[in-house]
């Protein structure tokens, strides 16, 4: 289905900042609201003849070529997309939020995406998102204008329950996996600093994954997981498998938050504690997704299939090669693979073992992104435009 585009208000703010000491909002300084031009009247007398229409393309880009990344928000009405403009000093930096349909409704200009203090902007909640600015942590809202303060110094690695908690690392101490600490914010406050790495959160946001070190550096650092309550940060479970170190989060949990699944292919059983089982060799490095059958879809490098395994760690189905990258959707319903490496344009979208292809304009490399129900289908690569798919 094609997009017509209506009305949108562009909210820009110039030269937005939000020292850290500061407890007061930034202003956007103005608002500028653009619509399609009417279209020229017909004249009564003479009646318009229709004429045929090409068929609409079911792609709408959404920025140019040069884009940083895009994230959904949890209930998948909104879409934050942000870029370094071209020239790429400090403060250059455009942060967009999008409706489903791909048109912009707010534009921040000088709002810092990643190399503005060291994170990708997330989404708190539905309505509001953290960025950073000026080496800190603040805070936005869909519909305002302003850029408030959330925490006093940027931090890394920040993982959002969806529901207004975000743990991340604390830079004012040592980044190092042996080291590293975290905190919990929300717009209360936060917590105390603890030992660790945060890894990610339960769908029903009230669980937390923390990855610990044990030993070793560099590539040969490995470390074990331990989930923890929120609020609260109670331990539930640990795990004290040997395991490496990753600097994205990587630890999935099933839908039903039972299941929780490490980088290293160990799945664990929340409820007994134990290990149900390993899907894959240590050494073999797997993206994978949760399907609706509480299945775990892995993209397999080698060999480009996708194999499933249930939560016993039995192989449920495998595929042909459709790809060695990997992403799903927050509900399970659809999971997106592709061959990044090579640039295809091909997408392969599984709905349990059922498969369809879908065709894009360009290549499929950097970005793929499913909506949180998977009915939409973001895709890019850093040298094409970013482009939203329509269900």
């Amino acid at each position: 289905m094609g997009v017509v585009r209506r009305a949108v208000a562009i909210v820009l703010s110039a030269g937005l900042t939000a020292a850290c000491t500061s407890q007061a909002s930034r202003t956007p300084s103005n608002a500028i609201v653009t619509a399609e031009p009417s279209a020229s009247p017909v004249p009564s007398a003479v009646a318009p003849t229709a004429a045929p229409s090409p068929s609409p393309s079911p792609w709408v880009s959404l920025i140019d070529p040069g884009w940083d990344g895009a994230a959904w928000s949890p209930d998948g009405q909104w879409l934050l997309v942000w870029r370094q403009t071209p020239n790429g000093s400090p403060g250059d930096e455009d942060l967009l939020i999008d409706r489903p349909d791909g048109s912009t409704v707010q534009r921040f200009h000088g709002a810092g995406a990643n190399g503005d203090g060291g994170f990708d902007p997330v989404w708190l909640d539905g309505t509001r998102f953290l960025v950073a600015e000026d080496g800190c942590m603040v805070m936005g809202t869909v519909g305002s204008g302003s850029l408030v303060p959330f925490a006093p110094i940027a931090g890394l690695g920040l993982t959002s329950n969806g529901h207004g908690a975000v743990a991340w690392v604390d830079t004012t101490f040592s980044v190092s996996a042996q080291a590293a600490r975290y905190v919990v914010s929300t717009s209360s406050g936060s917590t105390p600093s603890r030992p660790g790495i945060p890894q990610g959160w339960s769908h029903d946001s009230t669980r937390l994954v923390v990855w610990h070190w044990s030993s070793g550096e560099g590539m040969e650092t490995l470390g074990w997981l331990e989930v923890l309550s929120w609020p609260g940060l109670h331990t539930i479970a640990a795990f004290p498998d040997e395991l490496a170190f990753s600097s994205a989060p990587q630890a999935l949990f099933d839908l039903t938050d039972r299941y929780l699944l490490g980088e290293d292919g160990r799945l664990h059983d929340l409820v007994t504690g134990t290990k149900t089982g390993v899907l894959w060799p240590g050494d073999q490095v797997v993206d994978a997704a949760w399907n609706q059958s509480d299945q775990v879809v892995g993209a397999d490098l080698a060999s480009g299939q996708a194999i499933a395994y249930d939560v016993m760690g039995h192989e449920a189905f495998e595929t042909g090669p459709i790809g060695d990258d990997i992403s799903g959707s927050r509900d399970g319903s659809a999971i997106a693979l592709w061959f990044g490496d090579t640039g295809g344009t091909t997408l392969t979208i599984l709905s349990g073992t059922q498969q369809r292809q879908i065709e894009a304009p360009g290549a499929v490399q950097d970005e793929v992104l499913l909506s949180p129900d998977g009915s939409r289908i973001v895709i890019g690569s850093s040298d094409q435009p970013l482009l939203l798919r329509q269900p």
